[in-house]
């Protein structure tokens, strides 16, 4: 039942076919993921032909692009960084020759579009997570194309592109208020709520799990999506953060971690990085992993790391223009990169929140513990 609606909301045009184009797909995304299955049904099912990454480790990433050359490409924001951190390193291997920095920008561009993505595409998305503007614009510059947002989940397929839904399949949404949360459907200057919808193509339930189907589906039969959404506009809806990675600060500020991560993480110091806090606290923290090019440039010297990162993460909050409570204070450095093989990543690169919270958890609290020590300055 599940492939015939991922098949039926495939159809009603959430992947467009483009006319005069042999389709060829590159699958980034894990059959385990209900996009990885939609994506391959999605190009067998308009008669194109789907390559698989020869690493899962994304290792090979790049240069199996070069070598499929695809028209077709859907990416995580994981992806979206390892084009950006090759962009940064072309520009670095080739300032040392060239004095106009527009034309050499421009000129990698061309590069990147050509060499390492195949000159070929034709259609881009990305999903799985938001990403920042910053890094939409830099994709869209390299792909000389929109990149498209697709949002949906693994009970329903796609329920929107481009931040309005997509109908068919959806036949009606609502938000609903969450009061413990500070979001609410009389919010200024948008509404703000958790996303509820009804689906044709949303599942029935859970197998054997009526508890669990109760819990998401209300009384009319609308699929609780567990997201935090903005209605900007009727019919125009902006996501947020998930229900339950909102963080609700001590002086009552909502915060979204994941946007955040999104942003600084187009830091070209930056790798990876955890955005946490409590309701206990009233300001941020975080868990950096430094891009590898910036540890080898200081020779590893974390003295010589901190204030570069330390620099990176409020100017790029100024350029976001971000209230305070919204930049972490103060952060700890890690050298393991969050991956599926240490269970801090899923197999689409999204953070594992729990287990990250389970692994530097108590480091975390003991830093705020200094801090307050110290009179926050640590």
């Amino acid at each position: 039942m599940f492939t015939d609606r991922v098949t039926m909301w495939m159809m009603h045009g959430y992947f467009p076919r483009v006319e005069g184009h042999a389709f060829i797909q590159l699958s980034c995304t894990p059959l385990c993921h209900g996009m990885g299955r939609a994506l391959l049904f999605g190009a067998l099912m308009k008669g194109g032909t789907v390559n698989f990454v020869g690493q899962s480790d994304l290792s090979t990433l790049l240069e199996d692009i070069a070598l499929v050359r695809p028209t077709e490409l859907m990416v995580v924001p994981r992806i979206c960084d390892l084009v950006y951190q090759q962009f940064q390193n072309e520009l670095r291997r080739l300032s040392a020759h060239v004095d106009d920095r527009v034309a050499l920008e421009s000129a990698v561009r061309a590069e990147m579009r050509e060499r390492f993505l195949g000159g070929r595409i034709v259609w881009a998305a990305f999903g799985a997570a938001p990403l920042p503007a910053r890094m939409v614009e830099f994709m869209e510059s390299v792909l000389d194309l929109p990149l498209h947002d697709a949002y949906g989940s693994s009970e329903g397929g796609g329920f929107m592109i481009d931040h309005r839904p997509i109908r068919p399949p959806v036949l009606d949404y609502k938000l609903l208020d969450l009061p413990d949360l500070g979001y609410s459907r009389i919010d200024l200057p948008h509404p703000r709520g958790e996303l509820l919808l009804r689906s044709e193509s949303v599942v029935p339930g859970y197998y054997n799990r009526p508890d669990a189907t109760a819990e998401v589906f209300d009384e009319d039969g609308y699929f609780h999506t567990g997201d935090v959404i903005a209605e900007i506009a009727p019919d125009e809806l902006v996501y947020v953060d998930r229900v339950k990675n909102v963080v609700k600060l001590s002086r009552g500020e909502s915060v979204a971690p994941s946007r955040l991560e999104g942003l600084f993480s187009t830091s070209e110091v930056i790798q990876q990085i955890f955005v946490y806090g409590t309701s206990d606290q009233s300001y941020l923290l975080a868990v950096v992993v430094p891009a590898q090019e910036a540890v080898e440039s200081v020779g590893g010297d974390p003295a010589v790391l901190r204030p570069r990162i330390a620099w990176s993460i409020w100017r790029l909050a100024a350029e976001a223009d971000l209230h305070a409570y919204e930049i972490p204070q103060a952060f700890l450095l890690e050298t393991e990169p969050f991956t599926p093989q240490n269970g801090l990543a899923t197999d689409v690169r999204k953070p594992v929140r729990h287990k990250l919270q389970e692994r530097y958890g108590a480091r975390l609290e003991a830093l705020y513990t200094a801090m307050e020590a110290f009179g926050g300055d640590i």
